[in-house]
């Protein structure tokens, strides 16, 4: 350990800043997921629908904080001038993303209506109050 610390303090300061500032910026996604999943714990109790839709959530969290990380990493290569723009591949890949989760909410949303529409005849259909 004091190797390390010995090490870190070998470089200049500008190195040392930056060094910090990555590793602060690449363990804080984590954090969040972790907080999200710990705050999900009680919640996910109350049946079997909540715990699917708990786990997905933490999962998409999960995978949102890796790829995240990957473009911060190029992010701040391209900021300090170390790497280039390679904003083709993440420009489609958020385009397809977005697409997909308005397609799902869509879809969701729409099942969702026409199920309480359902439930609304079937309960008129019985001579429920309007």
């Amino acid at each position: 350990m004091i190797g390390r610390v010995r090490g870190f303090r070998s470089h200049s300061k500008v190195k040392q800043i930056d060094l910090y500032s990555r590793g602060v910026l690449y363990v804080a996604p984590w954090l969040f997921v972790l907080m999200q999943a710990g705050g999900l714990v009680g919640p996910a109790r109350s049946g079997p629908a909540v715990q699917y839709l708990a786990l997905a959530l933490v999962v998409v969290s999960a995978v949102q904080a890796g790829t995240g990380i990957g473009l911060l990493r190029r992010a701040l290569d391209r900021y300090l001038g170390k790497g280039e723009a390679q904003l083709r591949g993440a420009v489609g890949a958020l385009v397809r993303a977005a697409d997909r989760g308005v397609r799902a909410a869509r879809g969701s949303a729409g099942e969702g209506l026409r199920r309480a529409d359902r439930a609304e005849r079937a309960h008129d259909a019985h001579g429920g109050s309007p």
